[in-house]
């Protein structure tokens, strides 16, 4: 199972054509490949503007297992976050505790976002690929 954040799903909602688009898609219809990180849904949903897409986008995320953080999870991010910063990168406190429900869990995180990969070359977060 891969967690996918917020830039892909963003990337996947516009419409516009890009790889990475057409590859989630794919990823979309295989049985128990995707999982969402719970600060995910939100960031997804309070986007959107119409409340159409809105419900639809709800309950499409809805579909997929949720993960969501525990306090063990706010524990480890706030170490990652004290460790990144002692190593001069300053990401934003969301996208530690995403990467800390990625860790904790065991998951290969989908991302978008080059704050991920600050986070991983100093972390056990493990990056999902797309396949080029």
């Amino acid at each position: 199972m891969i967690l996918v954040e917020s830039s892909v799903w963003i990337d996947f909602l516009t419409h516009q054509p890009s790889p990475h688009r057409a590859h989630f898609g794919e990823i979309l219809r295989l049985p128990g490949a995707v999982g969402v990180p719970g600060p995910v849904v939100q960031e997804v949903l309070q986007g959107i503007r119409d409340p159409s897409m809105f419900e639809q986008v709800r309950q499409t995320m809805e579909d997929f297992p949720i993960f969501h953080a525990q306090t063990s999870t706010y524990l480890r991010a706030a170490h990652l976050y004290r460790q990144l910063r002692t190593k001069g990168a300053t990401v934003p406190s969301g996208d530690v505790t995403i990467a800390a429900i990625a860790i904790e869990t065991d998951h290969e995180l989908y991302t978008l976002d080059h704050h991920f990969q600050r986070i991983a070359q100093h972390s056990a977060l493990r990056l999902y690929h797309h396949p080029s």
